[in-house]
């Protein structure tokens, strides 16, 4: 992302609908949604964090301990990304 562009959120009030309302700003852009749509967004934000970290974990560890390729370990990261999301789906931890 660049310097200039911004990532951010605040809170608004909305005189036409009279209820309180979320703007995500992603550059120039802006979009208005409900506090019950920014939870669930925030949490698929934190859950993709942890993810990516967790991902990047599994892959350095295969190429330092098991010594696989980039390529290979990548192959190895997709078996865990499944596992992951069958168990998430199963136990209903996603933030849907």
């Amino acid at each position: 992302m660049a310097e200039e562009e911004v990532l951010w959120a605040s809170s608004m009030y909305g005189a036409e609908t009279r209820r309180g309302l979320v703007t995500l700003e992603i550059g120039k852009e802006k979009r208005h949604i409900n506090p019950t749509e920014a939870r669930a967004f925030a949490y698929s934000i934190l859950e993709a964090a942890e993810a990516a970290e967790t991902d990047e974990m599994i892959v350095t560890f295969l190429m330092d301990r098991v010594h696989l390729q980039v390529e290979d370990a990548a192959k190895v990261l997709v078996d865990f990304r499944k596992l992951r999301d069958g168990i998430q789906q199963r136990d209903g931890r996603r933030g849907e």
